[in-house]
């Protein structure tokens, strides 16, 4: 099971799958965690419904990863440490893949 994606490769794929298929959802969103304390309640609450939530690093994972996971929607979660520190990279490339984005925080601003 991975507990965060950092690429995405064909081993990756295979667990995604695997893990959508264990939890009878063919629905997956990616949560970016930009520095909010609350990326575990986020990704809890979206599961209650049914919906495969993969916590996704915003340094290494890039658009064409995200072409590759086809996620039905992309959250992006910031917190207060972004605003006094440097945030974390972020491909914005992503913006223009057409996948509906929520941001929370941080993740509106951008």
């Amino acid at each position: 099971m991975l507990d965060t994606l950092r690429h995405v490769d064909a081993q990756a794929l295979e667990q995604i799958e695997e893990e959508k298929r264990l939890r009878k959802t063919r629905e997956l969103f990616l949560l970016f965690s930009l520095g909010s304390q609350f990326d575990h309640l986020i990704k809890q609450e979206i599961e209650k419904l049914g919906v495969f939530c993969l916590v996704a690093d915003p340094n290494s994972v890039t658009a064409a990863d995200v072409m590759k996971v086809q996620p039905k929607g992309i959250i992006l979660s910031g917190g207060p440490a972004s605003v006094h520190a440097e945030p974390p990279n972020f491909d914005s490339a992503i913006f223009d893949l057409g996948t509906p984005v929520l941001g929370i925080c941080l993740g509106f601003q951008m």
